[in-house]
């Protein structure tokens, strides 16, 4: 098996999935899985697709693997790597991928409080945070459109660590008014020193030193007072003038003889009336009631008295006993956002009814993946979320989406209180249609969705090899009988004319073992894993053998070359020739083999062959009757080479000599040491099949060290040269 890098970015940034593609390829025998991985902290960030494959002899595979980087990344070079695994455990080794790291910048502001009354002068606090990955000087403005306040602001600006935050102090002032209303002043708090403008809106309500309510109870108790004196002056003139013209003391009785003084009936002062307030609460999304919050009554007038309530279930709320005036009405509540606006109560009528107020929910989140039965994820599976076909929702909008390659999906800002229809469809799936509710500002998040798959075939053609022919002709054959099995669950079928067969209805997403059975042939089993909905087509005749005698044995390593006790060797060729080439195969992981269609009576000539090792032939007798099964072990050599260099001082660039050369893999150590004069070195007896650790010594020091594998560094005429390495030794 090999692998190697096909492409990958340059540069990268983090937050932002980029894409490593490699092609892996199978050059020996079949490989059940083959799974590619990315080592070390980018494990959990990367994504491949496929998964997994298997592969079949001289069968080639691309994965892509998607990667994201966290927040976190540092800017600058990245190296890491892709390892390739598989059941026989023999590759190249592991791909190093290096990307450049892109800095980002992304910074964000948020403002506390957003509304406050005060009276000449407004703090806030303003808070910034460094979003990207690497430092950044950010500060924030103030900016009043009208002109009238004045800002003071610290510090003026300040290195921000990525991730990190920082608060800055804004005060606004303004000359407070000396009577009058109380007067909104809206001013921006801007963020300094970002890509992208980010600002916060402020209201500073300023309070006068004399509210225009007290201001006019001043008045009317000033008028209250000269009225009452007024009164009583009146009074006393009348009485006066009565006395004088009756000239006698005469009074008004009761009817207990005593005398009425008018004078003493009291004009107190009438309190000002209490109000009582009601209204309803409901969805601005689809009008339904509003439950699991409240209202807030705050009083502009000098007291600042607040009266709150809270809103029953039907979205109701009443406030009673609040004296009239103006107030400033805030409702708020879970999942909502809250809403502000002006009340002036009137004068007359002791209920005064808001009828209903609308309410925007705080946006809600649908997040979840989408998967097959057996929890395989689906990519680029569509989604569409719309208003549900039931509710009422006044927003049609709708949401197109698709599933990323791990099959996850997100929809953000989605209008809450809502019921939504979602949709979902993939190639090879049928569609799932599902209701969802969100209440207010609800997030829903981890959803999986199980598509069905739809079922699947396999479609190809079967033939034989027709004896004693050397061009490879192939027949056609028809009758024979294919038995699909994967568990519990087999279907059998018959080829038809020109030897074409159809597997139709299988249960997808499963592995199924094709056997291929006909008298007078042996037996064929093929491995063939199907999808979702879909028909494979096998590429390739499948080609089955008379029943002829094979060849069977075990191919292992040269225990005169190795002391390793009986290792199979895999991936070997056995080709088979009479003269001319007859046919071939491979070892299986244990080193066993077997070839089928042996002619009885024929002379044949075997040979092996393996990568690393020397080819050996054997010549096979006349092959005779009745024997089925001719057993052939053979013991493979490993092919050897011999490695060239020499040594020179680091500090001098001059031969250093005496230098232990010291080659290792495994259990097997081979050494020499370099030349007196010139610091050179050869050393024999290296085996293709083993990737070698070269170690440079002196006095059991470690001054240098390479890796030689033959993979990467084959051998020419049998040598294989290393140059110069330079080592911290002095010279000879």
């Amino acid at each position: 098996m090999r692998a190697s890098i096909v492409s990958s970015p340059e540069k990268v940034t983090v937050g932002v999935p980029f894409t490593v593609e490699l092609l892996v390829e199978n050059v020996w025998s079949t490989i059940q899985t083959v799974t590619p991985e990315v080592e070390g902290a980018l494990a959990s960030s990367a994504i491949s697709a496929p998964l997994s494959v298997a592969l079949f002899p001289q069968e080639a595979q691309t994965f892509t693997i998607d990667i994201t980087l966290p927040q976190t990344t540092s800017v600058g070079d990245l190296n890491f790597t892709v390892d390739v695994g598989s059941e026989l455990a023999i590759a190249d080794g592991a791909l190093e991928v290096s990307v450049n790291v892109q800095e980002r910048l992304e910074a964000n502001l948020t403002a506390a409080p957003r509304q406050l009354s005060r009276g000449s002068k407004a703090k806030i606090v303003a808070t910034v945070s460094n979003d990207g990955n690497s430092q950044v000087a950010l500060g924030v403005s103030a900016l009043d459109p009208v002109g009238e306040l004045k800002f003071s602001i610290s510090p003026d600006s300040a290195i921000v660590q990525p991730q990190g935050i920082r608060a800055f102090e804004v005060v606004a002032k303004h000359r407070r008014p000396f009577i009058g209303s109380p007067a909104p002043r809206e001013f921006r708090v801007e963020l300094l020193g970002s890509e992208e403008p980010k600002s916060e809106l402020i209201t500073f309500i300023q309070k006068p030193l004399l509210g225009r309510g007290l201001l006019t109870a001043l008045i009317l108790i000033s008028i209250l007072a000269l009225w009452v004196v007024a009164i009583f002056v009146g009074f006393w003139a009348a009485g006066r003038a009565q006395e004088t013209a009756v000239g006698a003391n005469t009074f008004e009785v009761n009817e207990a003889g005593d005398p009425i003084n008018y004078f003493n009936v009291g004009l107190g002062s009438e309190s000002l009336p209490t109000k009582r307030v009601r209204g309803r609460a409901l969805a601005a999304s689809n009008s339904s009631a509003l439950s699991r919050g409240g209202v807030i009554f705050s009083s502009l007038a000098e007291s600042g008295e607040v009266y709150e309530g809270a809103i029953d279930e039907d979205g109701s709320f009443e406030v009673p006993l609040m004296p009239a005036g103006p107030y400033m009405f805030r409702a708020y509540g879970d999942g909502l956002q809250d809403s502000y606006q002006g009340v002036q109560w009137l004068r007359s009528g002791a209920i005064l009814d808001l009828g209903n107020i609308f309410l925007e929910g705080v946006p809600g989140r649908l997040q979840g993946y989408v998967r097959n039965k057996i929890g395989d994820p689906i990519s680029e599976a569509s989604i569409v979320i719309g208003p549900s076909a039931t509710a009422e929702e006044k927003n049609a909008t709708k949401y197109e989406l698709a599933t990323k390659a791990d099959g996850a999906f997100e929809q953000l800002n989605l209008q809450t209180p809502a019921s939504y229809s979602v949709m979902i469809a993939a190639s090879g799936y049928d569609t799932m249609l599902t209701e969802i509710d969100l209440s207010q500002g609800q997030n829903l998040e981890e959803l999986t969705f199980d598509l069905v798959a739809q079922p699947s075939s396999i479609e190809g053609q079967v033939a034989a090899a027709i004896q004693g022919e050397s061009n490879g002709q192939l027949l056609d054959l028809a009758d024979v009988e294919i038995l699909a099995t994967s568990g519990e669950f087999s279907v059998a079928t018959r080829t038809v004319e020109e030897g074409k067969f159809a597997v139709l209805s299988l249960p997808p997403l499963k592995t199924y073992v094709l056997t291929f059975s006909k008298p007078g042939y042996d037996n064929r089993d093929l491995v063939i894993e199907v999808g979702a909905g879909s028909t494979t087509y096998l590429s390739e005749t499948v080609q089955i053998y008379s029943s002829t005698n094979s060849l069977v044995g075990k191919i292992q390593l040269s225990s005169s070359s190795e002391n390793i006790e009986d290792l199979g060797i895999p991936n070997v060729q056995v080709l088979v020739s009479d003269g001319t080439l007859k046919g071939q195969t491979l070892s299986t992981s244990d080193g066993t083999y077997e070839f089928t269609g042996l002619e009885v009576g024929q002379h044949y000539v075997v040979t092996f062959k393996a990568e690393g090792y020397e080819s050996v032939s054997f010549d096979l007798p006349a092959v005779p009757k009745g024997a089925s099964r001719l057993p052939l072990d053979v013991r493979l050599v490993p092919s050897t080479y011999q490695l060239e260099g020499s040594t020179i001082s680091l500090s001098t660039n001059e031969a250093v000599c005496n230098i232990d050369v010291v080659a290792s893999s495994g259990s097997l150590i081979l050494s020499t040491v370099t030349a007196s004069l010139d610091g050179k070195f050869i050393l024999p007896g290296l085996t293709n099949n083993r990737v070698w650790t070269v170690v440079f010594k002196s006095d059991d020091k470690n001054l240098a060290a390479l890796i030689i594998d033959p993979q990467n560094d084959p051998a020419v005429d049998g040598k294989v040269s290393v140059g110069s390495v330079t080592v911290d030794a002095k010279k000879c």
